[in-house]
């Protein structure tokens, strides 16, 4: 019994000495795993280059056309 008590007292002090770090501006939220796998899945699917996230074959198109537009040079038409 006095195992549990002092597994539970030392549970009670460390979310205690989070909540007082928070209080004082420290951010402790980064700790969280869950949270950080949801901000990991997010980042990773919003921040991928757009070119991979196309599910169009017109958009696909379309890009493959903007790419080729780009790559021609532009020449000057004499007058």
């Amino acid at each position: 019994m006095h195992i549990i008590l002092g597994i539970l007292g030392a549970l009670v002090t460390i979310l205690i000495l989070a909540n007082r770090l928070q209080d004082n501006g420290i951010d402790v939220g980064w700790l969280n795993p869950f949270s950080w796998a949801r901000r990991r899945k997010f980042r990773k699917e919003y921040q991928m280059h757009p070119a991979y996230t196309l599910e169009s074959p017109l958009d696909v198109a379309a890009l493959f056309m903007v790419a080729v537009a780009k790559a021609m040079p532009i020449k000057a038409i004499p007058q």
